[in-house]
Formats: C-alpha cells, sequence, structure tokens
C-alpha cells in the first residue's frame, strides 16, 4: 500500500511539473486534460487519457464488488475471508 501511494504521489508530482512548464495551469474538463498529453503523447495523447480512464473504472470495479460481497457475507451471518478457496467455501451458494 504504500508503494503504491509513492508511485501515486510520483505521477501527480511528474504530471503537475509538466503541466506547469507548457503553461497548462487551468484544466477544467476531461478533454482538455488528454489535450495537456498532447507534448508528452503526442497524437496517442486522447487514447492514452481514456486507456487510463476506463482502467481506473475496471479497478473501482473490482474494489465495489470485493467490498459488497464482504458485506452480504456479514448480514447473513456467513464467515467470510478473502484467504478463503471458493471451492472450499462457497459462502453465497446456500440460501
Amino acid at each position: 500500500m504504500a508503494f503504491s501511494n509513492v508511485v501515486m504521489f510520483a505521477i501527480i508530482a511528474t504530471t503537475a511539473q509538466t503541466l506547469h512548464v507548457h503553461h497548462k495551469l487551468h484544466i477544467q474538463s476531461a478533454a482538455e486534460a488528454a489535450q495537456a498529453l498532447k507534448p508528452i503523447a503526442g497524437s496517442f495523447a486522447s487514447a492514452i487519457f481514456a486507456l487510463g480512464f476506463i482502467g481506473s473504472g475496471l479497478l473501482a470495479l473490482l474494489v465495489l464488488a470485493a467490498s459488497g460481497s464482504v458485506g452480504m457475507a456479514g448480514l447473513m451471518g456467513k464467515d467470510w475471508g478473502f484467504s478463503r478457496s471458493a471451492r472450499r467455501r462457497p459462502s453465497f451458494t446456500y440460501w
């Protein structure tokens, strides 16, 4: 977790520095953010921005599914744990 936060901070700091050097100080929309990547990414700026945006959404989907399943297991009074094998202990097959 600490390593991911260090990487996150490095990405934020380098992006801010790059945008400052190219005088992009007021970004108001996602389209402007994608255009701000042009000095680095060239003609692929929009595609790179879209892939990053979609990738972050897919990561959020996994987190929401896991937290929902933990909440449902607790609500149903079932034992839960991410270290348990799904084959050995399927919580949601017994209603």
